[in-house]
């Protein structure tokens, strides 16, 4: 299929999230031992920015193919249904997902479509294109701290089309990516036999 890359929407992302995040010598420390760091904030609206990072004992090269892995999504990342490839460049710098997963008890699956931009093996950046947020934009990051370490960074904004009250929307974010990275960093561990860290996966305290 052919490919209409959302060059606007690639600008917007660029001005819109720093190259890296920035953390603090306590921050650094504690993704070092092993916590997952998470931060939502927001008011007022249904929905706000999650800022989050882990780090995972496996090369940035093996943390990269993991985070591409569409079929393989749903058996290690909670509440993911299905996710499907729709369309995707030649060179595969680009592509549009859909994803499928479970929403709050009582309510219909979550449909999440979006196009993502690759710069391999560091960077994917997204940009919703239909399905059922009104706002989901953001990146992931992937930083080398050495042959066999990686540091996974995430930053996004997203909110609800249904007004829900936003700090029930907040918490729902912010407990939903302390899963993911923590069963992003299991999958990786489990694909590449590395050694698990200690575990600690608390909230971030700012």
């Amino acid at each position: 299929m052919t490919i209409h890359r959302s060059w606007r929407a690639v600008v917007s992302l660029a001005c819109a999230y720093p190259l890296i995040i920035a953390w603090d010598n306590e921050q650094d420390a504690s993704l070092r031992k092993g916590d997952i760091l998470v931060s939502v904030t927001g008011q007022h609206k249904p929905g706000g920015r999650v800022e989050a990072a882990v780090d995972v004992p496996v090369g940035a090269v093996s943390l990269w193919n993991l985070m591409l892995d569409c079929a393989g999504a749903p058996k290690f990342v909670p509440k993911m249904k299905q996710c499907r490839v729709l369309e995707s460049a030649p060179d595969a710098s680009t592509d549009l997902r859909e994803q499928r997963l479970q929403f709050l008890p009582g309510f219909a699956d979550l449909t999440l479509r979006f196009r993502s931009h690759y710069a391999p093996p560091h960077e994917i950046r997204f940009v919703k294109e239909g399905g059922d947020l009104a706002v989901m934009e953001g990146v992931w990051r992937i930083e080398p701290l050495g042959p066999a370490s990686a540091r996974l960074h995430y930053q996004a904004d997203m909110a609800t089309k249904t007004p829900f009250p936003g700090a029930l929307v907040r918490d729902g974010m912010r407990r939903d990516t302390l899963a993911i990275l923590a069963a992003v960093r299991q999958e990786a561990i489990r694909r590449t036999g590395a050694l698990s860290p200690p575990v600690s996966e608390t909230e971030a305290p700012w």
